[in-house]
């Protein structure tokens, strides 16, 4: 999951407030488009078994693509991202 800091800017060196969390990784967000758009996708993977990881299942399944193939592994936490964009509107990502 991507969970993002509110502002431009912002730097995870101090407190801040954060939105999220987004479903996210790349295979899975184009996965997940794909199957959208109506074509047969799917996904082969691990996730935590945690919200995080539940989160991304549902995302996949309600936007149509097989998730029979993805895993969750009981006493492991979900990858999750911590995000923040630049003024140049490059990101950094934790």
């Amino acid at each position: 999951v991507e969970i993002m800091a509110e502002r431009i800017g912002q730097s995870f060196l101090a407190p801040g407030p954060l939105v999220g969390p987004f479903p996210s990784g790349a295979p899975a967000i184009f996965v997940g488009q794909a199957a959208a758009l109506g074509q047969p996708a799917g996904l082969i993977g691990a996730v935590g078994e945690d919200d995080f990881g539940q989160l991304n299942i549902d995302r996949l399944r309600a936007l149509g693509a097989d998730v029979s193939a993805i895993t969750s592994h009981k006493g492991h936490a979900t990858g999750t991202a911590f995000v923040t964009y630049l003024a140049d509107a490059s990101r950094h990502f934790v």
